[in-house]
């Protein structure tokens, strides 16, 4: 099995996020991990933005096997969710998820959600239309499937240092370090 690592848009090599917490993923899990570009987005919150996902989701799935798993950064979240209707995955983390709250993961095995109220970026883009595109990045998971489990970043667990907004899980190296083998861990104890 394959841990892809998913970008948000406006990421350039050095801003990506999933390529800062990737170096932690190898180190502690025994999958091989990779980080997979799309290259450089523009924010279109309409319909467009999900026709254009849903070709990158059909990328993607040329490289994913059922049973890989996920790291997913803003928009990669939105192409994460859009592959697992057709890919079953093993496991999900979503970052600050552009995503609309309330979608479900009914090809997924376990799902973990990072999410603070303080994250304006995905609370613009809720006003989107005909766009999978939401606020679960600010709200957390709204849906009733019992498969997601969510770290409130503002309060979160496991003694980490708190961040606010939308990258702020790579604002420094303290962060990048500790949320980075926190996901890790969460990835790799969550196998069975």
């Amino acid at each position: 099995m394959t841990i892809f690592c998913v970008h948000g848009i406006h990421t350039s090599d050095k801003d990506n996020v999933t390529a800062k917490l990737a170096p932690a993923f190898r180190q502690v899990c025994d999958e091989p991990v990779v980080v997979w570009k799309y290259g450089y987005a523009l924010a279109l919150t309409t319909g467009l933005t999900d026709f254009l996902n849903k070709r990158r989701a059909a990328k993607l799935a040329k490289l994913v096997k059922p049973g890989d798993s996920i790291l997913a950064h803003s928009n990669g979240c939105a192409i994460a969710y859009l592959l697992q209707n057709s890919v079953p995955l093993d496991r999900l983390i979503l970052v600050q998820p552009a995503l609309d709250s309330w979608r479900t993961f009914d090809n997924v095995r376990k799902v973990l959600v990072v999410y603070n109220a303080s994250d304006d970026v995905v609370g613009a883009s809720s006003f989107g239309f005909c766009s999978a595109w939401g606020d679960m990045g600010k709200e957390g998971y709204t849906g009733t499937l019992d498969n997601v489990e969510m770290w409130n970043a503002e309060a979160p667990p496991h003694l980490l240092p708190s961040y606010s907004g939308h990258s702020g899980v790579v604002e420094d190296d303290r962060h990048r370090q500790q949320w980075s083998a926190a996901l890790a861990r969460w990835m790799t104890n969550n196998k069975e």
